[in-house]
C-alpha cells in the first residue's frame, strides 16, 4: 500500500520519523505503513544506522548535570506504556505535504537508493548536534559567570583587612600609566618574545596566559615586584585606546596579601582606584587592572587563554 504516496514524500516522512520530527498523527500513520511494508522497515532501519554513527564523527561532550537530568526526566515521561490489547492502527491518509508532486514514480526502487534520504538525515543530525552543543556551552557559560564574586569597598576597608596587595596592584598600574617612556619595559606584540626576554628573571610555567580578543592587542611586558614577590605585567590596549595591565604573579615563594578568590573570579572596585578582576591557581595570581566598565573588565577575564 506504500504506492499510495510518492517516493519523495516517503523519503521525507522516513527521515522525519528517524529524527523524531513528525507530528503525532504523522508518526502513527507512518508506523502503520511500516507494519504493512517490510521493505520500508528495512530502509528505515538503514537510516537509523546512519544516524547512529553520526556521534562518532563529533567530539564527545557530556551534558551539564542539570541538562542530563532534564533529558532523563523527559525520556521517562514520554515512554509509552505497552498495551497488548491495543489494535494496530489503520493506515490513514497523511496530511498534505506543502509540496505538490506532479510526477509519480513507478515503484519503490527509487527509495531503495536511499542517497537523498541518508544525506538529509545525516545533515539534519549534524546540525541538531551542533545546535545542542552550542546551547550546552551557553548554559555552562551562564553558570560559570554566575559564580563571579564582587567587592566594592573604600580604601580604608582594604587596609583594615590587610589586603595591601590590592593597593600595590592599583599603584603599580597607575605608576606604569604615568611613565614618560610608556608602561612597557619591552615593547613587543609577540608573547614568545616577551617570555624569552624575561625568562631569566621570572619563572614561567609550561603555558602562559594571554588575552585573546580581537579588539585587544598585546603591546609589551614589564618585570614588576611586590616586595620579594616577582610578577610580570603584560600591557594591552583596546581599539578605543584604553590601556590594560594584566598581571601574572608568582606565589611559590610568598603570597601577595589579597582577598580569597576561592575557585572563581573576584571583581574589586575601590573609590579613586582602577577596577580589578582577580583570580588564582596553585602557582600564580592573575589580575586585570584597567579603567573600564565592570562588565567589559569581567568579559576580558573570560577571554584569557593559556598558550
Amino acid at each position: 500500500m506504500t504506492n499510495a504516496l510518492p517516493p519523495e514524500r516517503l523519503q521525507e516522512l522516513a527521515a522525519g520519523y528517524v529524527l523524531g520530527d513528525l507530528s503525532s498523527e504523522e508518526a502513527e500513520c507512518f508506523q502503520a505503513y511500516l507494519q504493512q511494508d517490510p521493505q520500508l522497515a528495512v530502509e528505515v532501519a538503514r537510516l537509523y544506522e546512519v544516524l547512529g554513527v553520526m556521534p562518532y564523527g563529533l567530539p564527545n561532550a557530556p551534558p551539564p548535570p542539570r541538562l542530563r537530568n532534564n533529558i532523563l526526566a523527559a525520556a521517562i515521561a514520554a515512554e509509552p506504556s505497552e498495551d497488548p490489547a491495543r489494535p494496530k492502527p489503520k493506515i490513514a491518509p497523511f496530511p498534505e505535504s506543502p509540496r505538490r508532486f506532479r510526477r509519480r514514480w513507478g515503484g519503490w526502487q527509487v527509495w531503495t537508493s536511499g542517497i537523498a534520504a541518508v544525506a538529509a538525515v545525516a545533515l539534519a543530525a549534524d546540525n541538531f548536534r551542533l545546535r545542542q552543543n552550542l546551547q550546552d556551552a551557553e548554559v555552562e557559560l551562564a553558570w560559570e559567570r554566575a559564580d563571579f564574586g564582587a567587592l566594592v569597598m573604600p580604601s580604608e576597608a582594604v587596609l583594615a583587612n590587610n589586603w595591601d596587595g590590592l593597593e600595590q596592584l592599583a599603584d603599580d598600574h597607575m605608576d606604569a600609566m604615568s611613565r614618560e617612556q610608556g608602561p612597557m619595559d619591552f615593547n613587543s606584540s609577540d608573547l614568545a618574545a616577551i617570555i624569552d626576554r624575561f625568562d631569566r628573571q621570572f619563572e614561567f610555567d609550561d603555558t602562559t596566559p594571554t588575552i585573546a580578543r580581537r579588539d585587544v592587542r598585546l603591546m609589551g611586558g614589564s618585570l614588576c615586584e611586590f616586595g620579594k614577590i616577582p610578577g610580570l605585567r603584560y600591557t594591552y590596549t583596546t581599539d578605543d585606546n584604553h590601556t590594560i595591565s594584566f598581571y601574572q604573579i608568582d606565589t611559590r615563594i610568598d603570597r601577595l596579601s589579597l582577598p580569597k578568590t576561592g575557585s572563581g573570579k573576584l571583581y574589586i572596585s575601590q573609590p579613586g582606584k582602577p577596577r580589578i578582576v582577580l583570580w588564582a591557581d596553585d602557582t600564580y595570581i592573575y589580575a586585570i587592572v584597567a579603567e573600564l566598565p565592570p562588565e567589559e573588565l569581567k568579559d576580558l577575564s573570560y577571554n584569557v587563554v593559556m598558550q
